[in-house]
């Protein structure tokens, strides 16, 4: 579980409860294992709402604390801390542009928007009615998966049905978070009808591919037409035993059991050896 649904369900426990030493105590718990900017924003969020007022000797020790008393660590001071949820209540109760602007101000200058916090950002911002913003983070992630794609690796068909939808879902638009939802969800689809082309195999090759049945996962080899027979195969150098891990050979392919993604396997025909791509 995330910290910072941790310190929600604890806050939550607080306000039911009314036992704010707990959610104290869990912030001090975590404030020294994760970035103390989250801290921040889970404590202004806090004092926004009436149920945590700096009036409260005990809240207010307790962020004191956790900002390191006077000065700060570096990051944020509590003076500042406590300035900037007055400004956060001004506005949650006026909501005048002014005061709005103000809190927004101050938040943003504790440097809280980033990637790993944004949505307690947005949540102070929707307290106080100010300007959220957009997390882009997902959507950047799955841009950068797709553009990374090389059409040799898949089927022709595969990469047509993928770039047809890839073009049509970058054209989506992403100025709200549902939106940008949405097209990170279009952009996924796309990458997902992409269908991985079979390896292309020397004079000395096989194909296989793992393949998952009821009897548990098997490597299948494609056998070339002048195989007719297999004299052994090996998987990192240990011998499989004919007839127990493999099998006959049945419409040009063999089954391998007990096979991994990374092991190399040697099939021997023959005074032929040949090495399974897979």
């Amino acid at each position: 579980m995330h910290i910072l649904e941790i310190a929600y369900i604890h806050m939550s426990l607080c306000y039911f409860n009314k036992k704010l030493e707990r959610w104290i105590f869990t912030m001090k718990k975590y404030s020294t294992k994760q970035k103390l900017a989250l801290t921040m924003a889970v404590g202004l969020l806090a004092t926004s709402a009436p149920a945590l007022s700096f009036a409260d000797t005990t809240v207010e020790a307790g962020l004191r604390e956790i900002s390191g008393g006077p000065g700060g660590p570096g990051i944020v001071s509590y003076d500042n801390l406590r300035n900037v949820g007055d400004l956060i209540k001004t506005a949650r109760a006026t909501k005048l542009p002014a005061d709005i602007a103000a809190a927004q101000a101050a938040v943003n200058a504790l440097n809280l928007q980033n990637p790993l916090n944004i949505t307690e950002y947005n949540k102070i911002m929707v307290t106080i009615g100010g300007q959220v913003v957009v997390d882009k983070t997902t959507l950047n992630a799955a841009v950068a998966t797709a553009d990374a794609k090389v059409q040799a690796d898949y089927t022709a068909a595969s990469w047509t049905a993928f770039q047809a939808d890839y073009n049509a879902a970058k054209l989506l638009p992403d100025a709200t978070q549902a939106q940008v939802d949405a097209k990170t969800v279009a952009i996924n689809a796309a990458v997902a009808k992409l269908v991985l082309a079979p390896p292309v195999v020397g004079e000395n090759e096989l194909a296989g591919e793992i393949e998952t049945g009821i009897f548990g996962d098997a490597l299948v080899i494609t056998i070339k037409p002048e195989i007719t027979a297999i004299a052994s195969i090996t998987v990192n150098g240990v011998a499989k035993q004919a007839g127990v891990d493999f099998g006959a050979i049945e419409e040009g392919k063999v089954r391998v059991f007990g096979v991994k993604a990374g092991e190399v396997v040697v099939l021997t025909a023959g005074t032929k050896t040949y090495t399974v791509k897979f």
